[in-house]
């Protein structure tokens, strides 16, 4: 372990400590990542400077280094041509633990990004998640807000013994006035078990409810209710906030990529969300039963867990192979 996370003024600071022979190199970092919080490049910058009466050992005075802290490497392309060998040297010393104080730094500046970044700031074209899975509701699709807005603070609960996510989905039609927010919850870790549950955030009434692919089917809907309200209070108040966002980046979105300015014939005329559209799955109705939403998240095969092993049979983890 190299680096040493710290904590000063509410501020996150990194020091790394490199040893040369018997003697250390002592640098203090000051750290950068893409300030779009909507961006998911996974990208952070180091730029290092030698700490002259700590260091026992002679090194580059500065240096500048960046990291694909999901990949757990080096970013040739973005860290400067004199500085790769000195890189090299310090991704020699570098564990798990160094990638793990990386990638919380990295998350904590990106989620700092995503709480002060106004939506009026932010641009995103959302012809780009069409390949992501989503509901077909009347008049409009139901897609997952945490597909826009990736480092948005996460329903985490515990559920029986296992860490879930919940994932809340919208529905985006111009002129609905829905309130509902469908979620779905799943086990992070390798997505083996999921349920889905719809909550109207206006009424606080928890609805349709689906746990056929849950390891528990003695789970009821009214346990599930009891489970988000205890940990999360203020759930109906987050959905609902979340639904605001997501709508109005939308509305943002639409008016630029879709009706005026030079964007507009990037976006897909053919499948805006606020129109009916096929969904990757089986097509439902807001009418229907929520039975028939399920359906709509039914896989035929498991999701495969970001550090399961890869079906491609490199004996890699799926993050760090096909997922690329």
């Amino acid at each position: 372990m190299i680096f040493i996370q710290e904590k000063k003024d509410s501020l996150i600071a990194i020091r790394m400590e490199l040893p040369s022979g018997e003697e250390r190199l002592k640098y203090k970092c000051s750290l950068s990542v893409c300030p779009n919080p909507l961006c998911n490049c996974r990208e952070l910058t180091l730029s290092m400077n030698l700490d002259k009466e700590l260091s026992s050992a002679d090194g580059p005075e500065k240096a500048t280094v960046s990291f694909d802290v999901d990949g757990n490497k080096l970013n040739v392309g973005k860290t400067p041509t004199g500085d790769i060998p000195f890189a090299r040297r310090i991704l020699e010393h570098m564990d798990e633990s160094d990638w793990k104080i990386l990638w919380q730094t990295y998350y904590a500046l990106k989620r700092g990004y995503a709480i002060n970044t106004p939506i009026e700031d932010l641009d995103f074209d959302f012809n780009k998640i069409y390949g992501c899975d989503y509901g077909a509701v009347d008049g409009g699709k139901m897609i997952c807000s945490d597909d826009v807005f990736p480092f948005s603070e996460k329903l985490l609960l515990e559920i029986n013994g296992k860490t879930c996510v919940a994932m809340p989905m919208f529905c985006l039609a111009l002129d609905c006035k829905c309130t509902d927010a469908a979620l779905e919850i799943q086990t992070p870790e390798a997505h083996e078990f999921y349920l889905t549950v719809c909550i109207d955030y206006k009424k606080g009434v928890f609805s349709e409810y689906n746990n056929s692919q849950w390891h528990d089917k003695d789970l009821t809907k009214d346990m599930l209710a009891s489970i988000l309200l205890g940990v999360y209070p203020d759930l109906l108040e987050r959905l609902q906030e979340k639904h605001r966002r997501l709508a109005k980046l939308y509305k943002i979105s639409r008016a630029k990529y879709f009706k005026g300015g030079k964007n507009k014939n990037k976006w897909n005329p053919d499948a805006p969300f606020d129109s009916l559209g096929e969904p990757l799955e089986d097509n439902w109705n807001c009418n229907d039963s929520f039975d028939t939403l399920a359906e709509t998240f039914i896989r035929e095969k498991s999701k495969i867990g970001r550090n399961d092993p890869c079906p491609c049979g490199s004996g890699k983890k799926y993050k760090k192979c096909c997922l690329k």
